[in-house]
């Protein structure tokens, strides 16, 4: 059982961090994944061109349910548009390079700081796609 300070302590920490309060920091935080918009993948990918690739997949691996190849479809094309964003970023940072005296600072800098955050969402994706495509490899 929980002391009576802990819970007393624990409901004070609370007051502090309730997230912002104000309509505009609500409005910035609401927004924060999708900074670059790559958290909305989903959104990015044409249902037609998943139904294309699933199709495809399905024949190959006929004893798979049908939700589950489309699923792998769905990550499998979520992949592609993320290293379509980071080649794309890629091109960016070198137009950034060419144009600035010193890449330490300035616009390059703060793309340089971006390019590295996509990183994270690749991880994301890449894992996703391993978790749905591991029943299809396995049959």
């Amino acid at each position: 059982m929980t002391s009576s300070g802990k819970v007393e302590s624990n409901r004070q920490n609370a007051r502090k961090s309730t997230g912002p309060r104000t309509r505009g920091g609500k409005l910035r935080a609401s927004r924060n994944a999708l900074r670059h918009g790559l958290a909305s993948g989903a959104e990015h990918i044409e249902p037609a061109d998943v139904d294309r690739l699933a199709a495809a997949i399905a024949v190959a691996c006929v004893n798979i349910p049908a939700e589950l190849i489309h699923a792998a479809a769905a990550a499998v094309l979520q992949l592609r548009y993320l290293r379509k964003v980071r080649a794309n970023f890629g091109r960016e940072l070198l137009d950034a390079l060419d144009t600035e005296s010193l890449p330490s600072e300035g616009p390059f800098l703060d793309l340089l700081v971006r390019y590295e955050r996509l990183d994270r969402y690749e991880q994301a994706v890449l894992g996703r796609t391993k978790r749905t495509l591991r029943p299809i490899i396995r049959n």
